[in-house]
């Protein structure tokens, strides 16, 4: 197997968007931004959303509706992770 380049995989990148649409809550523009800077289609966001409160990166919030904190296990995860890596925002599905 070829190594990867980056020291973090999936699960850091899902972290990250966990983080990121935190911080966008309450923004009109929440699903554009978040598409934007995870390069993915808009109808996808919410998608990858039920992907990170599954895989515990956000808390639970009633169904259909936007909130959440981030969770301890993605603050630990990013904790490590690099923050001026544009790679972060790759794609976390």
């Amino acid at each position: 197997p070829v190594p990867s380049r980056r020291p973090y995989g999936p699960d850091v990148r899902l972290a990250r968007f966990a983080l990121r649409y935190v911080e966008t809550l309450g923004q009109s523009d929440q699903i554009a931004t978040l598409s934007s800077q995870f390069h993915m289609r808009p109808e996808t966001v919410p998608n990858v959303i039920q992907k990170a409160r599954r895989r515990g990166f956000l808390t639970g919030t009633v169904q259909g509706r936007a909130g959440g904190f981030l969770t301890e296990r993605a603050e630990e995860l990013l904790a490590g992770a690099p923050r001026d890596d544009p790679g972060i925002f790759q794609n976390p599905v």
